[in-house]
């Protein structure tokens, strides 16, 4: 019988989420936001695109980390809180 212990280092966790390659890509953002492409336009709900985050891959990702991702896409035009696509996705 083999026993694997895993040993995760809290500095490891902290750098991997500082990595932009650790970080959910903008097509899995704006399949978040755009319900996989069903909505072209609506109202930011950032709490619910950082829950589903958080359920996808374990993160705590803030409000306002979830909106400057989503703010280097140009798929979208974000207006206070409403945002419309700005051309077709996906």
């Amino acid at each position: 019988m083999f026993v694997t212990v895993v040993v995760v280092v809290t500095s490891r966790v902290t750098r991997a989420r500082r990595d932009p390659t650790t970080k959910p890509t903008l097509d899995e953002l704006l399949a978040a936001l755009t319900r996989n492409g069903e909505l072209a336009s609506g109202t930011l709900d950032l709490a619910s695109i950082a829950r589903w985050l958080d359920y996808v891959d374990h993160s705590a990702y803030t409000t306002a980390e979830v909106r400057a991702m989503l703010a280097r896409s140009r798929h979208l035009a974000i207006d206070g809180e409403a945002w419309r696509l700005v051309e077709p996705w996906p």
